[in-house]
């Protein structure tokens, strides 16, 4: 089985890679790092530390970079499934080269294939089918259609680099939409869990992983911290924390009925995971961005948008929204833009909140020391 990675970062080896090689799958990185392409080529594979256990050496894996197009254009016509983690801003850059290889595939009578998308966002794979469909003719979407499943996936491991490579914690979770799986290889990977109601799981990830994670982050940097485990050793950041996550709770509750008392065991294993100290995530990396994880479908407006629509309380999460205005490293570009321009414009043209919940956000942001 033959599958293909655009993206040779710490999750497309700490997480994609560990669980493919697990179900027997050679796998081609592709990557724009001629460094990295040239490091896995000459192991045929990486070494990944998982923290507190043991370290292990992923096999069977070759690496090309983004500029060997044909080489590139013949292994994607090759593989059982095609997969990303590249960003979610990357996705567009992929999509053309995709497109040429799925034609070439239909062209050639080769069959079906299976592409997932692996970034921070609710339906990264339906995003990647847009992308690419966006440069087809109506003849060339009746094609794809025939010979492509874009299957919707969420996924979390916290995977960071060190100087012998990629570092991961123990605990990973990789869900894929189970509905439409086109080839029998790609439904029976170890260590992954197969749904039907993918936005049940998009959503837990999003509004409980990355928003734990990213208001430690903002939070953290309020206290001029530097690690994001010191902010789970500061008990005024611990309690907003919690606050955010009953909020979240409640519209959970309201929307799927969740068992509470699970909810709350998932989300306390998130603080613990995330309150590491052997990882000693730098919270400027983790905090990087900002402006992006404020967009409305985002990890921290999203869930208070749809608090807001349910009229249901959301004070924490104004906090934390106020915290990540105020994110402002003198490298983050993102960081400067918001600071340059007035907050209420970010919030009512970028955020789309409206200027009621403005005025709670607000409220916080002026009780901001930094």
């Amino acid at each position: 089985m033959k599958a293909v990675h655009f993206g040779a970062g710490n999750i497309g080896k700490g997480l994609i890679g560990v669980i493919l090689s697990q179900s027997e799958f050679k796998i081609t990185y592709i990557d724009a790092d001629q460094k990295s392409v040239d490091l896995i080529n000459k192991e045929n594979g990486f070494p990944i530390q998982i923290i507190g256990e043991n370290t292990i050496n992923i096999d069977k894996v070759t690496a090309l970079h983004v500029s060997e197009a044909d080489a590139i254009q013949n292994v994607l016509i090759e593989a059982d499934l095609i997969t990303t983690s590249v960003g979610a801003a990357n996705l567009v850059r992929v999509a053309p080269t995709l497109l040429l290889a799925l034609l070439e595939r239909s062209s050639q009578n080769l069959g079906s294939i299976d592409i997932i998308a692996n970034e921070n966002m609710i339906n990264a794979s339906t995003a990647l089918k847009n992308e690419i469909y966006n440069l087809t003719t109506d003849t060339e979407k009746l094609i794809l259609d025939k010979i492509v499943v874009f299957s919707n996936s969420a996924i979390d491991r916290l995977a960071l680099s060190n100087e012998q490579g990629t570092v991961v914690e123990p605990y990973s979770e990789w869900v894929i939409q189970g509905t439409n799986i086109a080839n029998t290889s790609v439904k029976n990977i170890k260590g992954v869990t197969y749904t039907d109601n993918m936005v049940l799981y998009i959503e837990r990830k999003l509004f409980c992983v990355n928003a734990n994670h990213a208001a430690a982050a903002y939070l953290a940097y309020q206290k001029g911290l530097t690690y994001i485990y010191e902010a789970f050793l500061d008990t005024d950041i611990v309690n907003t924390i919690k606050g955010m996550h009953k909020e979240v709770l409640a519209y959970f509750v309201d929307e799927y009925g969740f068992d509470t008392i699970e909810h709350e065991k998932f989300v306390e294993k998130t603080m613990k995971r995330h309150g590491n100290p052997l990882l000693k995530d730098d919270i400027i990396r983790v905090g990087a961005s900002p402006l992006r994880k404020l967009g409305p479908k985002e990890r921290l407006v999203a869930p208070f948008l749809k608090l807001s629509e349910k009229n249901l309380a959301r004070e924490n999460l104004a906090k934390v929204i106020a915290a990540a205005l105020k994110f402002n490293p003198a490298e983050d570009l993102e960081a400067q833009q918001i600071q340059q321009n007035p907050i209420e414009d970010t919030l009512t043209n970028y955020c789309k909140i409206d200027k009621l919940d403005q005025e709670l956000i607000l409220k916080y942001l002026s009780k901001m020391p930094l």
